[in-house]
């Protein structure tokens, strides 16, 4: 007959084992698109002045299978001056200086590196994961970083 501190000892040690091999199973994805990592932070920050704000892919509800190909933004409602108009269902950035990618990484870099005073295009579609409106819509945005 277990006792209560058996029966604890066994179900602490089979939690630990099922976590340890959940982690090994699935290899985490780097955290940079989460939201929470400091150049997203110092990103958000630099975009906030145009008016747009970065959305985790969790927020834009985008689907595993596609995590880390685009990068999740939203207009800030109310923010002078607009760089682009307020929409529920946010917006994935899809190419930079014409250039189309599907990965985060490089559009976070190439983000981040981007100087004050400089130009740069971007081409932005409707989240079609929270998309509320039924029109797709697509637009080259051309900003300058105050």
């Amino acid at each position: 007959m277990k006792t209560s501190n058996q029966s604890f000892i066994h179900s602490l040690v089979f939690s630990l084992a099922f976590l340890t091999w959940s982690c090994q199973s699935s290899p985490q994805k780097p955290r940079i698109h989460q939201g929470d990592d400091l150049s997203v932070m110092a990103l958000q920050k630099k975009l906030k002045p145009l008016g747009i704000r970065i959305l985790t892919e969790r927020e834009a509800r985008i689907p595993k299978e596609e995590r880390g190909k685009y990068l999740p933004l939203r207009a800030i409602p109310g923010h002078k001056p607009m760089s682009l108009e307020p929409c529920q269902s946010g917006y994935l950035l899809t190419s930079i200086q014409g250039v189309e990618k599907s990965d985060i990484e490089t559009f976070i870099r190439v983000l981040t590196a981007w100087r004050s005073g400089e130009q740069l295009t971007l081409k932005v579609r409707r989240n079609p994961h929270l998309q509320i409106a039924s029109e797709w819509w697509e637009r080259e945005l051309v900003l300058k970083l105050p």
